[in-house]
């Protein structure tokens, strides 16, 4: 019997009460053409399930606490093969994908090959040639991982599958055990400075909304496009490749004075996610999240502001192993229906593409993951190697913005990056921030103006 962490008791306690559904997922579609060796691909499966037994856990509860509970490997999940016509794959693997778990009964994990176009064979005439086309989905839920460990799967899943086709075991290499947090010295100093940190911490910023916040979230969120002109990406990216700032460091500042600048005032609690990257064990709890408290008072210039934040960055990663989770818990405590969440904006890296090489298969991967959101707006920075620039979208909750609020926003976000960039030791102040040409009623509850640029 092995406890949850906090942030996999949210999600288990979220899901008992809501019920089960695909906003709870992450999933993958492989689309494989050419040779491939089904027996070998189902074995492959079997051969990463076993060796991580959280691929092969379950969650019920005693006395109303849930648990994680490990079976044994032959209990594990296997993959199901479906006959399936190209015209119809597509309700397919939306039915394959909406499956709920039942995280109290089953492994938390699902993969279903289809067969797509099977040769018919006839009764009387010779045996037809096997298909060559297959849609490999992968599903989990998200107390499992977050789309991370999905990838980590599917590179496993290939390790496995070229070994299982030459008819061998796979060889792993040895996993080390993670080092046992919790308590002691570390916790009780990282507690203490999560609550200086978060002390008198504003409640609500007053963001565009164009309707209040429902009793009940649905989660749903939408994203609109952040398009950098090339010339300012080409800045922004100098900053990385020079050690200056991370495109992350560039998210926090930048949405923090969009908001400062939009009235919300010179103290910007901005969220964002920390874990431990453990390369050799990829599969892990859900990252944890952060509050940085991002201060833009004193009119800072973009590279003071980026300072500042990096400093609140490193502090943050210094103490995440705090069970923060709890104090952010808190933080909601005792709001009042149609009041914003306790986390209103995030900044998060979008989880890498999955690449995925088999012997003799041509291979297209592609996520699945449904557009959901725990907070109001959210700056997904697409993952990019050193040395390139942030991009990405902006997702929104559907409950509280429209899309041509949202886009209005994206398109504030994205001028004040492309000014900021062109001019970084200007002062906030220097800095206007107007519409973009949408003259929707719900953009005109944001300040006026003809664009955003640096006054001369």
């Amino acid at each position: 019997m092995t406890n949850l962490t906090r942030a996999q008791q949210r999600i288990w306690y979220q899901d008992q009460l809501a019920g089960p559904t695909r906003a709870s997922h992450v999933a993958v579609l492989l689309r494989l053409h050419g040779d491939l060796d089904e027996a070998a691909l189902c074995r492959a499966f079997g051969d990463v399930t076993s060796r991580y037994d959280v691929l092969r856990s379950r969650y019920p509860a005693v006395g109303g606490h849930p648990y994680r509970d490990v079976m044994a490997p032959e209990d594990a999940p296997v993959v199901t093969l479906v006959d399936c016509a190209e015209r119809e794959l597509a309700a397919a693997l939306d039915a394959a994908g909406r499956r709920p778990f039942d995280l109290t009964a089953a492994a938390p994990v699902r993969a279903v090959l289809f067969r797509i176009d099977p040769p018919r064979i006839s009764a009387d005439g010779p045996r037809a040639a096997s298909p060559d086309r297959w849609a490999l989905l992968l599903v989990a839920h998200r107390i499992v991982w977050d789309g991370a460990g999905l990838t980590a799967l599917v590179g496993e899943l290939g390790t496995a599958y070229a070994a299982r086709r030459d008819g061998a075991a796979p060889v792993w290499p040895v996993v080390a055990a993670p080092p046992r947090r919790g308590g002691g010295t570390e916790e009780t100093d990282g507690l203490r400075y999560w609550r200086e940190e978060l002390a008198a911490l504003p409640v609500g910023l007053p963001l565009p909304y164009d309707r209040a916040h429902p009793p009940v979230a649905s989660n749903r969120g939408e994203s609109v496009p952040l398009d950098l002109c090339p010339v300012a990406r080409e800045r922004l990216a100098e900053l990385v490749r020079t050690g200056r700032a991370r495109p992350a460091t560039i998210g926090h500042a930048a949405l923090a004075a969009l908001l400062t600048r939009l009235g919300a005032g010179t103290d910007i609690p901005i969220g964002t996610t920390v874990s431990d990257p453990a390369p050799a064990r990829p599969f892990a709890a859900p990252a944890t999240t952060v509050l940085l408290r991002v201060d833009t008072s004193g009119d800072p210039s973009f590279h003071d502001l980026l300072t500042r934040v990096r400093a609140t960055e490193l502090a943050a990663h210094a103490h995440r192993h705090a069970p923060l989770d709890r104090l952010v818990d808190r933080l909601g405590a005792g709001r009042l229906p149609h009041s914003p969440p306790p986390v209103q904006v995030m900044v998060v890296t979008a989880e890498a593409p999955v690449r995925l090489s088999l012997p003799n298969l041509e291979v297209r991967a592609q996520r699945l993951d449904p557009e959901v959101t725990d907070c109001d707006l959210t700056v997904v920075l697409t993952p990019a190697d050193v040395g390139a620039g942030p991009a990405g979208r902006l997702r929104y909750a559907t409950d509280v913005f429209d899309r041509a609020t949202a886009a209005s926003l994206a398109d504030r976000l994205v001028g004040l990056l492309d000014a900021m960039a062109a001019e970084p030791d200007a002062g906030l102040g220097a800095v206007e921030v107007g519409t973009t040409g949408c003259g929707s009623p719900a953009c005109r509850t944001l300040p006026g103006g003809t664009g955003i640029g640096v006054r001369g």
